[in-house]
């Protein structure tokens, strides 16, 4: 897991979805990323290099309706219809796939 691989996933992610990607912050070894779909509707992206960390959420009106964490190589998902809660799972998430399904629940949903 690396900040520039993460970042330049993110990238292609948002250039396919033609959304704007905004590097919020950066450091040695984590790096916050957003990728902007509306007014206060974004996928928030933290990437720590140090604790294997990759956090992935969908926020709107800034709350979590939707997210991934893998936190020490373990995932849990916060599922849409109970963003509070945890629910383990081996699937792993790429940032486009979780943006491709977030974009699919949006419009669904009748948010966007």
């Amino acid at each position: 897991m690396k900040l520039d691989a993460t970042y330049n996933e993110a990238l292609l992610a948002a250039e396919a979805f033609k959304l704007r990607l905004r590097v919020v912050d950066r450091t040695k070894s984590t790096q916050t990323l957003l990728i902007e779909i509306d007014v206060d509707l974004a996928v928030h992206i933290y990437i720590n290099t140090k604790k294997a960390k990759l956090n992935m959420a969908l926020v709107w009106q800034r709350s979590r309706i939707f997210g991934i964490d893998r936190e020490g190589g373990l995932l849990h998902v916060h599922p849409f219809d109970a963003p509070e809660t945890h629910q383990q799972t081996s699937q792993q998430f790429e940032i486009h796939e979780f943006l491709s399904l977030s974009m699919q629940y949006l419009e669904q949903s009748q948010i966007l």
